[in-house]
């Protein structure tokens, strides 16, 4: 174990010190390289201007023979400092004179848009050229006495410079790596010493102890990280030594209050659970009458609605409100008036099918969704409820003879009068005051009219 931590410890130290060996190298380098380049502009540039001096003065003469020897005289001259050519253009860019050693007149002007530029700009300007085999420097140097009477354009040799940068590269890269592996040779050792075999010491310490040998200590003199270690380790054997004693008392007391809190939690779960049944039933259940809700009538309207215009099955609804109800309560009290609301919800829930879903809607409304029925048949069913509401309240003992109650009911229907909630809500409760208004105790079919006028109200029954 303490062997793949050392290989490991190894590696990684190893390709840390050879990122930064490398980076540095690379850096280190680039600054030389990049030293090396700009010397050798900076003496190319000399070269030019010290040549650009006497050019003008020629130019300025008009002497152009003594301006071609010159020029040639300096080309001739040139190896000392890798020069291959020089090229003079005029204010107007024409090709006063021209030499080169290495490479033909033309070559100079190769590069056009280097030469539209160096005629262009004010100062002296290069560019670098690689190659494969040989590298180039062009530069360029006006040639101004007064007035500018033209630009000189010189290539220059850079293979001196490249043969400097690949020794620099080749020292660089032997220097780092003696650097490094150094480096890397003494970290091991260090690691060894000061890390590995103090690990190696306290692992054995720690299999004996995990193997119930609790005398086991490590005793260090050292004061660092690792001597800390060690005697934190023999502390914790200590402990582990005492707690051991009492450890399988505690253990059977913890179990056992563990099973007595989860018989509580159960029970606690279990009323929990009768609880929220109790709660979901009465957040979907009107507590007077024990019908459906409105919010939980106005979900099942939604969804009963879309899945009719999905199936094209009809579905029809009855908006009922009790007449005179107020008068009611008013003469007989609201304890009266509460048996009333629970018979009629009663009368309601036993006159429809099992299928069908009765709400109280508010007060004295109640709403009722009779699925797969046309509005036709619908209006047999509202007039069904009144005339059994009518007969069991005059069996019922509760309510008064003389104060039978009556309701009124407004129908409409989807998708044949609306195929939306709203709309459909807006139909029926408008056939229901239309029903009240006509004298109350009627069942009436909307006509898909909002205006009470616009519906057609049926004979007494």
């Amino acid at each position: 174990m303490t062997r793949r931590l050392g290989i490991r410890l190894a590696v990684l130290v190893s390709a840390v010190l050879i990122t930064l060996g490398a980076i540095v190298g690379a850096y280190v380098t680039k600054a030389w390289v990049g030293q090396l380049r700009a010397d050798h502009r900076s003496r190319a540039a000399a070269t030019l201007s010290a040549l650009a001096v006497p050019c003008s003065s020629v130019m300025a003469s008009g002497e152009r023979r003594r301006l071609d020897s010159f020029i040639a005289e300096t080309v001739n001259l040139g190896d000392t400092y890798s020069l291959m050519g020089i090229a003079l253009l005029d204010h107007e860019g024409t090709l006063v004179v021209a030499h080169a050693k290495h490479v033909t007149p033309a070559e100079l002007l190769e590069d056009s848009e280097f030469v539209e530029a160096a005629r262009a700009s004010p100062e002296s300007m290069w560019r670098r050229y690689p190659g494969d085999s040989q590298e180039t420097l062009s530069v360029s140097m006006p040639v101004v006495s007064g007035l500018r009477f033209g630009t000189l354009l010189a290539q220059f040799d850079s293979s001196d410079v490249q043969e400097s940068i690949s020794r620099i590269r080749l020292a660089v890269t032997f220097v780092t790596a003696v650097a490094v592996l150094f480096t890397v040779g003494v970290l091991w050792l260090t690691l060894l010493v000061t890390v590995l075999r103090p690990v190696q010491q306290l692992m054995q310490a720690a299999e004996a102890v995990s193997k119930g040998d609790f005398d086991s200590r490590l005793q260090s003199n050292r004061s660092d990280e690792v001597g800390r270690l060690s005697h934190a380790f023999d502390q914790m054997a200590d402990q582990l030594q005492s707690y051991t004693q009492g450890l399988e008392r505690r253990v059977a007391e913890e179990s056992a209050e563990v099973a007595r809190q989860s018989q509580q939690l159960h029970e606690v779960n279990a009323r929990l659970q009768v609880a929220v049944t109790k709660l979901e039933r009465l957040a979907v259940t009107d507590e007077l009458t024990g019908l459906s809700n409105r919010r939980h009538f106005d979900h099942l309207l939604q969804s009963e609605l879309a899945r009719s215009a999905r199936s094209h099955i009809p579905l029809s609804l009855l908006m009922i409100d009790v007449d005179h109800f107020k008068s009611y309560n008013d003469t007989y009290g609201h304890p009266a008036g509460d048996i009333a609301l629970k018979l009629i919800a009663h009368t309601l829930q036993t006159t429809l099918r099992r299928t069908d879903c009765t709400a109280r809607w508010g007060g004295e409304e109640f709403a009722v969704l009779l699925f797969k029925t046309e509005a036709e048949y619908a209006l047999q069913v509202a007039n069904k409820l009144r005339n059994a509401l009518h007969a069991v309240q005059t069996k019922e003992s509760s309510i008064p003879s003389k104060s039978i109650l009556t309701v009124s009911i407004g129908i409409a229907s989807a998708p044949k009068h609306a195929d939306d909630s709203d709309t459909l809500l807006q139909l029926a409760d408008t056939a229901l005051y239309a029903a009240k208004r006509s004298g109350r105790d009627k069942a009436v079919v909307t006509t898909g009219a909002t205006s009470i006028e616009d519906i057609t109200i049926p004979a007494d029954e």
